[in-house]
């Protein structure tokens, strides 16, 4: 009694575990995709105007499902920084070199200056990458001597199509470029993410999962103004 009483719960929970891992499955990719979403709705609502200072130009390629989109924006990363350890900050007191962050005169709970402010964000679908991921590069600190390396951060993987549109006051367009438009921004970025949702099976194709956004920009200034600056 006591081996059929535990085969049996055995299977039962079994079949509730799978449910479960199936569920989360076929929620996953919706949540990361809508995540993915929120993110690049943040960028483009704090874009900076071009002409703005530790700013540069907007500049939108379009390439088929695989578009490009660069610009420049404010932006937070509460965290991103890892503080520097206690040794590291005894080290710096006590005169005994300076190790990684240690320029920076950062206490343990500090971020670094950087992590909050202007950045250069690029966002594209990097088909270079399996699967195919749509990938967000950042670079901060500005102002540095040097140029830093982007961090890349892959929003979503297993994507399908990213297709972007700029509205102009008055009709959508495929590309923009701030730099033969007079410096200027658009009225808003519409975006179409689609990502896949599981593999193909014999017979069927793949299912997949397809969200459209439609993002204003405040800076934005009518194409047919001819002050520029998007100021």
């Amino acid at each position: 009694m006591v081996s059929v009483l535990t085969l049996t719960l055995y299977a039962a929970l079994t079949v509730t575990v799978r449910a479960k891992e199936r569920a989360y499955a076929a929620v996953a990719p919706v949540r990361t995709t809508m995540l993915a979403a929120d993110i690049i709705r943040q960028d483009l609502e704090s874009v900076l105007p071009c002409k703005q200072l530790l700013a540069g130009p907007f500049i939108g390629t379009s390439q088929g499902g695989a578009d490009v989109l660069d610009f420049f924006c404010l932006g937070s990363d509460v965290g991103w920084h890892a503080p520097p350890t206690d040794q590291q900050i005894q080290q710096q007191q006590g005169g005994g070199g300076i190790g990684r962050g240690m320029n920076l005169g950062l206490s343990p709970v500090t971020d670094a200056p950087w992590s909050d402010g202007p950045r250069h964000v690029v966002l594209q679908l990097r088909t270079d990458l399996q699967p195919p991921s749509l990938v967000r590069s950042v670079t901060r600190n500005l102002l540095a001597p040097t140029e830093p390396t982007p961090e890349d951060e892959i929003l979503v993987r297993n994507v399908k199509s990213f297709t972007l549109r700029y509205f102009d006051g008055s009709v959508w367009q495929d590309n923009w470029d701030s730099t033969t438009l007079g410096d200027i921004l658009p009225v808003a970025v519409e975006m179409t993410l689609e990502t896949v949702m599981d593999d193909e099976k014999p017979g069927q194709p793949a299912t997949t999962y397809k969200v459209t956004k439609v993002f204003p920009l405040a800076c934005a200034q009518p194409a047919t103004d001819t002050t520029g600056g998007g100021q």
